[in-house]
């Protein structure tokens, strides 16, 4: 028997980092929050002119040595007066104030330098003034439609082999700078951004092997409290030691890991129903603990779902799992396999296998939207049409977007079921509004007559929330619970050392009335959630609560 799935040993943490002090931090935040600060708003930094990084490098020792944080706020005056405000703008950000109405996030910089010394003040305030009214620069380009910010010129150093305190401080400036300017959802985070610089500081210069300082970030990128949030890099620091998998599905439900049944390939004992108390000799609750600090999401549903996938790893060979059944404890061994002969599908979530789209008894259509094609819509609009109704299953990532393909199948005239918000790179820290997004009927008329649900749930992350939003406005009744509330394109923040990159929501995705999804999730009109005695007998609670739904509806058509 193995017990190697134990968890890799977390790093120190802030409270137990010795020799470190809390002033020692203060400077180097300071040096993070102005250096941050003049990358995004100095005129040469924006044309490239001026090599930030080497910037940072030439500041950390003489500010990581000053004696007192005077010392080191008179070292960061003068750096500001060496650089000067650069090039005079022309035209200047100023000149082209967006209107109240416009403004989603406010930016974040005239309260700052409200906070800062006022030789430092002075000197901020200047290089603000003389920022450019250009809509993109050397430091972010936001992409081609969508706008959400893009980082091209982010030197990753790897080739160097250097590995030091500036450049693992330099993976903090650039992460915590990301959230301060260009997150657009930093107004609904657990903790400000102001006060998640210092901890993390403290942490990543405490982090004595590779591992806990990849640990260190990965814990910084949960503060995002973002369900994009991740260092897809790290999983290996962070995740079970081994490379095999449970030849079984769980998932928490009523706050317990539970087998739920769905895909089993192994001769193994465990059963439908248990309630998984223990693996390789480590309780639920202790794993949960340890690998959930690594775990970013924007509710805590998204998060469970998340951790029991995580749970489902470990080295190949034997695992003693102890299990709740039918009230008593019983211990079973399972056989962790590589994951191509583990026969799991990871992307299927919680709905049913089997062909993309299902004729179900009474007339009613299935359709695995996850598995679902543009070229699978005529069929389904032949189908549906043919029966009584469609359950759209969203419980799972899609393979194709069809927002707007098979939302004009929805509709007969244009509705609106979204909007946006985008970073402003003349004003770091802004974000405004975007006009409403719109679906528009399909162009030959053609539409799917019979009545539509949808099932929601905490599988439904980010690209199947925006569908649910769109199906929502085209008058589909949502069923399930709230999905995973993050929602918005992906940006990348590339990081030293080593590669790797921390990827957040890069856009804010809102209801046409600004009402928000992100930490809600889309939430369901009909609230349905599974229970341990419905997975225990093999049912799918939602699903029949959707039938129930569409047999509803049929009874009420003339």
């Amino acid at each position: 028997m193995s017990s190697s799935l134990s968890a890799q040993e977390p790093g120190s943490g802030a409270a137990e980092i010795e020799g470190l002090t809390g002033a020692k931090a203060e400077r180097i935040g300071r040096l993070i929050e102005v250096w941050g600060f003049v990358k995004y708003h100095h005129a040469d930094a924006l044309s490239g002119r001026m090599a930030m990084d080497q910037q940072f490098f030439d500041l950390y020792d003489n500010i990581d040595g000053a004696g007192s944080m005077q010392e080191s706020d008179a070292l960061l005056a003068d750096w500001l007066d060496r650089i000067g405000i650069g090039e005079p703008c022309n035209p200047c950000a100023g000149d082209n104030l967006s209107e109240a109405d416009e403004i989603a996030i406010i930016q974040p910089t005239n309260s700052w330098i409200a906070t800062l010394p006022e030789p430092l003040a002075l000197r901020a305030k200047a290089v603000f003034e003389n920022r450019s009214s250009a809509a993109a620069n050397f430091q972010i380009e936001p992409a081609r439609g969508v706008r959400n910010s893009q980082f091209f010129n982010e030197p990753d150093y790897k080739a160097t082999g250097r590995d030091e305190p500036a450049l693992r401080m330099l993976a903090v400036a650039r992460m915590w700078n990301a959230l301060r300017y260009w997150f657009p959802y930093r107004d609904v985070m657990d903790d400000p951004v102001s006060e998640i610089l210092q901890p993390a500081i403290s942490e990543v210069l405490g982090a004595e092997t590779q591992d806990a300082y990849k640990q260190a970030l990965a814990r910084f990128t949960t503060t995002s409290d973002d369900g994009h949030g991740v260092i897809m890099a790290y999983r290996s620091a962070i995740s079970p030691s081994g490379d095999c998998f449970v030849p079984y599905t769980w998932r928490f439900v009523e706050g317990q890991l539970v087998v739920d049944g769905l895909q089993s390939h192994s001769d193994g004992d465990l059963r439908r129903g248990d309630v998984v108390r223990a693996i390789a000799g480590k309780s639920v609750n202790d794993l949960a603990e340890h690998y959930g600090q690594f775990l970013s999401a924007s509710n805590e549903a998204s998060r469970l779902n998340v951790l029991s996938s995580v749970l489902m790893q470990g080295e190949c060979g034997a695992h003693e799992v102890s299990v709740d059944r039918d009230g008593e404890l019983a211990t079973v061994s399972v056989e962790w396999l590589p994951r191509a002969e583990s026969g799991l599908d990871f992307s299927r979530g919680p709905g049913r296998g089997g062909e993309t789209i299902q004729a179900l008894d009474g007339g009613f259509t299935y359709v695995r939207f996850s598995q679902l094609r543009r070229s699978d819509l005529d069929q389904l609009v032949e189908t549906a049409n043919a029966g009584s109704g469609v359950v759209l299953d969203m419980r799972g990532y899609p393979r194709d977007f069809l927002v707007f393909a098979l939302g004009g199948l929805l509709i007969d005239e244009p509705v609106e079921f979204a909007r946006f918000t985008v970073p402003s790179p003349a004003t770091p820290g802004l974000f405004t509004w975007t006009d409403p997004i719109a679906l528009q009927p399909h162009a030959d008329g053609r539409r799917i007559s019979a009545p539509v649900v949808a099932l929601i749930d905490e599988n439904a992350a980010s690209s199947p929330e925006y569908h649910a939003m769109a199906w929502r406005a085209a008058g589909v009744t949502l069923i399930g619970s709230p999905t995973a509330g993050a929602d918005g394109n992906v940006s990348t923040m590339p990081l030293p050392l080593d590669g790797a990159g921390m990827r957040y929501s890069g856009i804010g995705v809102f209801y046409p009335d600004q009402q928000p999804t992100q930490r809600i999730g889309i939430v369901p009109d009909i609230m349905v959630k599974p229970t341990i005695e419905g997975i225990s007998a093999g049912r799918d609670e939602p699903l029949e609560r959707a039938l129930e739904e569409l047999r509803s509806m049929k009874d009420e058509q003339p």
